[in-house]
C-alpha cells in the first residue's frame, strides 16, 4: 500500500489519503487546501508526540498514528483564524474614497499612505487634548491614549477599537473619521477637553 488512510468523520465526510511522499489527496479540492495549511500543525504535533514518548518501551512514534476528536478540532481551529467584523461604519471617506474594482491590497496601501501623510495633523490634535499618539508596526497600528482611555486604529484595514471592546469595532477609513469618533467617545465619558 502506498499510503495510510486517515478518516476523521466528525470533521469531514472525506477520506484523506497520505501518500508515501507526504502529499494529501482527497475528493475535495478545498479539503486538500485545508490539509496543506494544517500540515505544519500536524508536523508539530507529531514532533511533540515523538519527544514526549521517546523514552517509552515502544520507542518514538515515527509519525502521527492517531487523531482524536480534540486534536482534530484544535488543528482546524488553529488553521483558520477569523476576524471580528466591525459593528458600526463611520461612513464614506472623502480623503480615501472607495474605488470600484480596486484590489483590496492596493486599497489598504492607499489608506495607510494617505493617513501617514497626515500624522503631524493628528499629533497636533492629540496634543491639544493632552492625548498621546503612538504609531507602531510601520504605521499599521495607531494608539491614542491618556492613560485611562485607549483607542486603537489600524488604518490599512480601517478598524478602530475603543477600550479593547473588539466586538464593537468601528470601520473608519481616514484619520478625520477616527478623530471624530474618538472625540465623541471621549465626550461620552463626560470628560471635557481642555480649553
Amino acid at each position: 500500500m502506498s499510503g495510510v488512510e486517515l478518516n476523521v468523520p466528525s470533521i469531514a465526510r472525506w477520506d484523506i489519503r497520505i501518500t508515501a511522499g507526504g502529499m494529501a489527496t482527497s475528493s475535495s479540492t478545498s479539503l486538500a487546501k485545508i490539509w496543506q495549511r494544517t500540515s505544519i500543525v500536524l508536523d508539530a504535533i507529531s514532533r511533540s508526540l515523538t519527544r514526549r514518548h521517546s523514552g517509552s518501551p515502544g520507542g518514538p512514534y515515527p509519525a502521527l498514528t492517531f487523531v482524536t476528536k480534540e486534536i482534530a478540532e484544535e488543528i482546524f481551529e488553529v488553521s483558520r483564524r477569523r476576524s471580528i467584523p466591525d459593528s458600526v461604519r463611520a461612513g464614506r471617506s472623502h480623503i480615501v474614497p472607495y474605488r470600484r474594482g480596486e484590489d483590496f491590497r492596493t486599497r489598504h496601501a492607499r489608506r495607510l499612505s494617505a493617513n501617514l501623510d497626515r500624522e503631524d495633523e493628528v499629533r497636533r490634535w492629540c496634543e491639544q487634548r493632552r492625548l498621546t499618539l503612538r504609531i507602531t508596526n510601520e504605521g499599521h497600528h495607531w494608539q491614542i491614549t491618556d492613560g485611562g482611555f485607549l483607542a486603537e486604529w489600524w488604518p490599512s484595514s480601517a478598524k478602530l477599537v475603543i477600550g479593547k471592546h473588539w466586538q464593537k469595532g468601528i470601520h473608519c477609513h481616514d484619520y478625520k473619521q477616527v478623530l471624530k469618533v474618538i472625540d465623541d467617545a471621549y465626550r461620552q465619558r463626560r470628560v471635557d477637553w481642555p480649553a
